[in-house]
């Protein structure tokens, strides 16, 4: 874990924010760690992407939530790549691979309008942008 659970401060419903002050917390607690830390985002141009395994659609796992956009935080050590979602019912953090293929269910075939773009910048860059 990057950072204690108790420094980490969550927010419903504001991925971008959320995911803004766990770099914010991890550039304080965890300098080192820093620069392989990665915000990702997720959307398309008709801001309808699917994404399974999330809280707000908990009673029903099978099922995804429709986003306009969704933020997460991925940490790369030479162990593997980790996964920081706050919306997932997944563990957290989660195995990379693990996230992606439960989140993303790459086995569903999707119309076009729910086909999914990913923009990674590094953590930093998303702290900056917001400070």
């Amino acid at each position: 874990m990057l950072v204690k659970t108790e420094d980490i401060i969550y927010t419903p419903f504001y991925c971008e924010e959320n995911i803004y002050n766990l770099a914010r917390t991890i550039a304080e607690k965890n300098p080192a760690a820093i620069n392989s830390t990665y915000a990702v985002f997720l959307s398309n141009p008709q801001q309808t992407v699917p994404v399974w395994f999330m809280r707000l659609n908990k009673d029903r796992p099978g099922y995804p939530v429709i986003w306009d956009y969704h933020v997460f935080l991925v940490h790369k050590t030479t162990l593997g790549s980790y996964v920081y979602d706050f919306d997932t019912t997944l563990p957290f953090p989660v195995a990379f691979a693990a996230h992606y293929e439960a989140t993303f269910a790459p086995e569903v075939e999707l119309p076009k309008r729910f086909h999914r773009l990913f923009r990674i910048i590094p953590a930093l860059a998303q702290r900056d942008i917001f400070q």
